[in-house]
């Protein structure tokens, strides 16, 4: 997808960037300040490169002597202030660029991203009386409706609540499916990296370069977000008392708080790493409503507790005390018996 060597940076900041991988999602992690958001215009053209070359999709963007300018690039950029024109209505917004892109080079027609995005209910208000949630779906929309081979998110679920943030990542996760995208997306939250990220780039003191793995992000510092799994699915009941089950796209069934869900209906499932208990042994079966097996991936120890990986068809993160991981005897390939209480599980709809 992207080969980027060089140094990026304005004034006397200055980035060393050294990134090659071909996955369809790649992921920017890195503290505040640290280049993140100038990586990205970088690769949108909107500051050149001071030194080096950047490939994306095969073609060469920029080069010694050769410089792609930003709107002959095949690229929509998401800014986390949206950008959107307060004088406009919802779709008045949404439109803006499908308008101005030539008919031959549209891929793909507005009721579809109305559709996948759930934009109908507030397309006609004025965009100042939409949400937060709704201003970003309005934004993400209107650049997709640019017909863009890569999409560039800055920090695409900040300020979100629970809810939001899960129906987000399952939008983002639709979209690069259905419209056959790459995406490149900057969080400041490991949780929504691992959610989506196929490989992450980490910025560390003045250097960009890739992590081996997306899971290498639990050996990072702790940041002020909880670890959190995120994990898609489809409700296949709902109860009158609130709960919903979710049969996890290939994974197993969990239970958990339904929050205006119903059957049939594609969902996020939101835990956090921490309400995820394991045990050795197989528990009492009316222990939890779910309780299932999984194959222990990787340990990453930290000074106060144990980030573990999982794999239970679907990948698990889960964080115990370094005393509770010393008596499990914990190692890679070990099967373990997970334990998760219902109330810990969180369903929302996929498309908020």
């Amino acid at each position: 997808m992207i080969r980027m060597e060089g140094i990026i940076g304005t004034g006397s900041f200055q980035l060393a960037v050294s990134i090659e991988t071909a996955v369809r999602v790649l992921g920017i992690w890195g503290p505040s300040g640290s280049g993140k958001t100038t990586l990205l215009q970088t690769i949108a053209g909107l500051s050149p490169m001071r030194s080096g070359s950047l490939t994306l999709l095969g073609e060469a963007l920029e080069a010694p002597g050769t410089r792609c300018p930003p709107h002959r690039r095949p690229i929509g950029l998401v800014f986390q202030d949206h950008r959107l024109f307060p004088h406009l209505s919802a779709k008045e917004n949404l439109l803006f660029g499908y308008r101005r892109t030539p008919p031959e080079q549209r891929r793909v027609r507005p009721d579809r991203i109305i559709d996948l995005l759930q934009l109908a209910p507030f397309l006609h208000q004025p965009i100042r009386h939409c949400s937060g949630g709704e201003q970003k779906r309005i934004a993400l929309g209107r650049t997709l409706l640019r017909s863009p081979s890569l999409l560039l998110l800055d920090e695409p679920c900040t300020g979100l609540d629970p809810h939001l943030k899960a129906a987000t990542l399952a939008m983002l996760n639709a979209a690069v499916k259905a419209l056959d995208l790459r995406m490149i997306l900057v969080s400041h939250d490991r949780s929504e990296l691992l959610a989506l990220a196929e490989a992450v780039a980490e910025i560390r003191d003045g250097q960009a370069r890739l992590l081996p793995s997306p899971s290498a992000l639990l050996q990072t510092e702790h940041g002020t977000e909880p670890l959190m799994n995120y994990l898609p699915g489809t409700v296949v009941h709902q109860s009158p008392s609130g709960m919903a089950s979710v049969q996890l796209d290939h994974g197993p069934v969990l239970h958990g708080i339904g929050h205006q869900v119903s059957p049939g209906q594609p969902a996020m499932v939101s835990l956090a790493a921490h309400d995820l208990l394991l045990f050795r042994d197989p528990p009492p079966a009316n222990s939890a409503r779910n309780s299932f097996p999984a194959t222990l991936e990787t340990i990453d120890n930290t000074p106060h507790a144990a980030l573990i990986t999982l794999q239970a068809g679907v990948p698990l993160r889960a964080e115990v005390t370094r005393e509770a991981a010393n008596e499990l005897k914990l190692a890679t390939g070990q099967t373990l018996h997970l334990l998760l209480k219902a109330r810990s599980v969180h369903v929302y709809p996929a498309r908020g």
